[in-house]
C-alpha cells in the first residue's frame, strides 16, 4: 500500500499512530520519502490532508487507529467531502475473518463513512484497485476515499460511471442567448478553478464573480471582477446591485451546496459536468449538462462583450467605505492585508469576521483564499492554515479565528512551532460567539449559550512556544503583522467591543 500511494502522488500523511499496521505503514512511507505529521488530534489531521490535496492536487492522507480513532476522524472526513476535497483517510480496522466476539474499540467504521466519502477500499482491494478508486475520488463531483487496514469480505468495489450526456439542444439555445445579451454575468464554482476555461474568466470585461469556495480565481482587484457570491447577500453585497443590471446570468460549475440562497433573475443559466447539485436550483428548466468544452466555448461567446466596470466599482467602492469607516473591527485586519507587499495566502475560520473577510480581502491566483465556504465548518482555520503552509514550502499564511472556533484545534500550534510554519494566526475576538449572538430573536436567549468564559489565548499559545501579542487597534496590528519575520508562527490577539462588532455585517448578510 505505501508504495501504491507514493506512487499515486501522496507525499504528505497527517494522524496519530497506533503501534500495529498504521505504524508500520507511516514507517514505510517515510522511507520512501514521504513526510509524516504528528497531530494533536485526529480531525484537524484530516483536515491539514484536505488542504495540502486542494493545494497540490496531490492526494495527501490522513491516518487513525481504529473505533474512537477513525470516530475523531470522521469529523475531518466530512469536512473533505463538504468542500468536495478528494483526500485520502487511511485507519486501521478489524478484518472480516476477526470472530465477532471480538469487540475492543469494534465499531462498524464503513457504515459510519459510507455517506460521505466516494470509496473506500480494503487492504485486500488496495493492491489491484486503489488507482481506480482515485481517478474516482477525483471524478466530480470529488470527494474523499477511505482506506482500511484490515481485510475485507467484499470483492471488486463499485466505482462511479460517466456524466451524464450534454443536451446538445438546450446548449445551442444559451449559446443564441448569450450571442444577444448586452449585459452577461459570469458566476464561477469551484469547478472553474479546476479546469482550463476557469483561467481565461480572468480575461473577460464583464462582471464576473465566484462562489466563496472559488474564491481567487480570478484577481479581485481587476476591474471586472466583482468578489464574491453567496446568494444570500444584502444591500451592501455587490451582488445584490449587479444581478439586477445584468440581461443574463451564466453560473459556471456552481453547485447548490456553495450557496446560501438562490435570488436567481428569470434569466439565469447554470451550466455543470454532473447532475449533482444541479437539479435543486429553482431555474431547473436552464440547468445544463456540458463537457470542458461546451464551458470554453459558453466563454468564448462572452469575450467579445464589455460592460460593468462602472457599477463593479461603485458596488466594491459602497462596501469599503461601509466597513472601513475608521472603527475598530475585523474588516481592519484584512485591509491591513490588502496593504502587504508581499504574497500571503488567507485561511478563515467560520463567522462574522469571514463574511467580512470573504468581501472585503482581495484574493488572486497568487494570493490565495482557504476557508470552509461549502460547509460552514467552525474549527477548520487553524488545520487548513498548516495544510496550506506544508503545501506552499515557505510561502506565508495568514490565519483569521474567531471565539468559537479557535480553541477547537489550538493544539495543532504546538506543531506550527516544531515545524517552524510559517503561519500568523490571529484571533478576533468579541468574547462572545459573534455570529449567533446577532442573530435575531423573537424573545431574550441565554446569554450563557453565546459568551466565552475567558476568552484570551495570550497565555496559553505563549506556553506553547509560540511568540504571542495583543492589538488592541489598527495602528498596533500592522506593526506586529509588519514585524513578523515569517520564518516561524506567532501569535496575534485582536479584541473588539461586543456591540459594534454583532451588528458589522447587518447590511452585508
Amino acid at each position: 500500500m505505501a508504495r501504491n500511494l507514493f506512487h499515486l502522488g501522496t507525499r504528505h500523511l497527517f494522524g496519530i499512530s497506533g503501534s500495529g499496521p498504521s505504524l508500520e505503514l507511516i514507517t514505510a512511507m517515510e522511507t520512501l520519502g514521504a513526510r509524516y505529521f504528528p497531530v494533536s488530534h485526529e480531525a484537524a489531521g484530516a483536515i491539514m490532508a484536505g488542504a495540502v490535496t486542494r493545494v497540490t492536487n496531490r492526494p495527501a492522507a490522513s491516518l487513525s487507529i481504529k473505533g474512537p480513532g477513525l470516530a475523531n476522524m470522521s469529523a475531518g472526513i466530512i469536512a473533505n467531502a463538504l468542500e468536495n476535497y478528494p483526500a485520502i483517510s487511511i485507519a486501521e480496522s478489524y478484518s472480516a475473518d476477526v470472530p465477532s466476539w471480538r469487540q475492543h474499540k469494534r465499531i462498524d467504521q464503513a457504515a459510519i463513512l459510507a455517506p460521505v466519502v466516494k470509496n473506500l477500499l480494503y487492504l485486500n482491494q488496495a493492491p489491484d484497485h486503489l488507482g481506480a478508486a482515485l481517478d474516482d475520488a477525483r471524478r466530480e463531483p470529488r470527494g474523499p476515499l477511505h482506506l482500511e487496514l484490515g481485510a475485507g469480505s467484499g470483492g471488486t468495489p463499485t466505482l462511479q460511471g460517466a456524466a451524464g450526456n450534454p443536451d446538445l439542444d438546450s446548449l445551442q439555445n444559451l449559446w443564441q442567448q448569450l450571442e444577444r445579451c448586452r449585459k452577461p454575468l459570469v458566476i464561477a464554482g469551484s469547478l472553474a478553478g479546476r479546469r482550463d476555461w476557469g483561467r481565461t474568466l480572468g480575461d473577460l470585461s464583464i462582471p464576473v464573480m465566484t462562489t466563496v469556495s472559488a474564491k481567487g480565481l480570478v484577481d479581485e482587484a481587476a476591474p471586472h471582477s466583482a468578489g464574491i457570491f453567496s446568494g444570500a447577500g444584502k444591500n451592501l453585497a455587490p451582488e445584490r446591485a449587479l444581478l439586477e443590471a445584468a440581461d443574463l446570468v451564466l453560473c459556471l460549475g456552481v453547485r447548490n451546496h456553495e450557496l446560501l440562497g438562490f435570488p436567481f433573475p428569470e434569466n439565469t443559466w447554470l451550466l455543470g459536468e454532473t447532475h449533482d447539485g444541479l437539479g435543486g436550483f429553482p431555474n431547473g428548466d436552464n440547468t445544463l449538462l456540458g463537457t470542458p468544452d461546451h464551458f470554453s466555448k459558453s466563454v468564448a461567446l462572452m469575450g467579445n462583450q464589455r460592460w460593468g466596470e462602472h457599477p463593479v466599482a461603485e458596488s466594491r467602492n459602497r462596501l469599503r467605505r461601509s466597513l472601513l469607516d475608521g472603527s475598530w473591527l475585523p474588516a481592519t485586519l484584512f485591509e491591513c492585508l490588502n496593504q502587504l507587499d508581499s504574497q500571503i495566502d488567507l485561511t478563515c475560520d467560520v463567522g462574522s469576521f469571514c463574511t467580512i473577510g470573504e468581501h472585503l480581502f482581495l484574493a488572486s491566483p497568487e494570493r490565495g483564499f482557504y476557508c470552509s465556504g461549502n460547509g460552514r465548518n467552525m474549527g477548520t482555520g487553524i488545520p487548513t492554515a498548516m495544510g496550506v503552509a506544508v503545501a506552499n514550502g515557505g510561502k506565508p499564511v495568514v490565519c483569521v479565528s474567531g471565539d468559537g472556533g479557535f480553541g477547537m484545534y489550538v493544539a495543532e500550534i504546538k506543531l506550527a512551532v516544531a515545524e517552524s510554519l510559517p503561519i500568523c494566526f490571529v484571533l478576533a475576538s468579541d468574547g462572545r460567539y459573534g455570529s449567533i449572538a446577532c442573530a435575531p430573536q423573537s424573545h431574550p436567549m441565554s446569554e450563557r449559550a453565546v459568551t466565552m468564559a475567558a476568552p484570551s489565548w495570550l497565555e496559553a499559545v505563549a506556553g506553547m512556544g509560540c511568540p504571542a501579542f495583543a492589538a488592541a487597534n489598527t495602528e498596533a496590528f500592522a506593526r506586529l503583522l509588519g514585524d513578523w519575520e515569517r520564518r516561524g508562527p506567532i501569535f496575534i490577539e485582536t479584541t473588539f467591543a461586543a456591540e459594534p462588532y454583532a451588528a458589522m455585517t447587518t447590511d452585508l448578510r
